[in-house]
């Protein structure tokens, strides 16, 4: 059996190394296309997307709406808010004072005949929801003017303090003085009030100026330190 084989051995060899040889056909050989020329896609197909202007223009006002919209609702709910705190302030009371709240009414001549007595009534109305306490009135006089139950004494200053003044109330004082001058001579009278309110140290004050016109004068005024006469 051995023999047989290698004798077919041999015989292949012989076959191969002869010139006689059949032609052995070489395997066929796959040529690709030119590369450079060749489609690759580089990415996912995607579908194309359809884009409407008219749907996009309505997406815009959609958004441009919106924020006017949210605008307004903004600003009626800032009215609300604002009504609302005002009423419950009216309502239960406030601790905010404002001298805006408070008149000085003064009632006088508007004129004075030198030597004759005048009569202030100074009235402070009290129109804030919290009451007034040390409330100090004073009363800055112009150069010439002379006490009322003493002539010979200067009154630049008349000061006292006031009764509190409850939310809504009047408090007032009377002031007599004699005031002297040239003829026609405008006097400028300063009414400051001074107070304070609970749970505060603070002392707030309010200012109010009084005009008066002296006409003729007759016996004697201050001016500074020197007493002088006059008709």
């Amino acid at each position: 059996m051995i023999p047989e084989e290698k004798s077919k051995i041999e015989e292949l060899k012989k076959a191969l190394y002869s010139r006689n040889a059949p032609l052995i056909r070489p395997k066929r050989r796959f040529h690709f296309g030119n590369q450079d020329t060749a489609n690759v896609n580089t990415d996912w197909e995607h579908p194309k997307e359809e884009v409407d202007e008219v749907e996009l223009n309505k997406r815009y006002e959609n958004r441009s709406m919106s924020f006017f919209k949210k605008l307004l609702i903004g600003s009626i709910v800032f009215f609300l808010l604002s009504v609302g705190l005002g009423i419950f302030l009216m309502l239960n009371g406030s601790n905010i004072i404002s001298a805006k709240n408070i008149d000085v009414v003064v009632n006088g001549p508007v004129t004075i005949a030198g030597g004759d007595k005048a009569t202030f009534n100074i009235q402070v109305n009290n129109k804030n929801n919290i009451k007034l306490q040390s409330v100090d009135l004073v009363v800055d006089f112009p150069v010439g003017t002379v006490e009322a139950g003493d002539v010979s004494k200067e009154l630049k200053e008349y000061r006292e303090f006031m009764d509190d003044i409850v939310p809504g109330g009047v408090g007032q004082k009377t002031v007599d003085a004699v005031i002297y001058g040239e003829e026609n001579t405008k006097k400028e009278i300063i009414i400051e009030i001074s107070y304070k309110v609970a749970g505060s140290n603070a002392v707030f004050k309010k200012q109010k100026t009084y005009d008066v016109l002296t006409t003729f004068t007759l016996g004697f005024f201050f001016q500074g330190d020197n007493c002088r006469t006059g008709i």
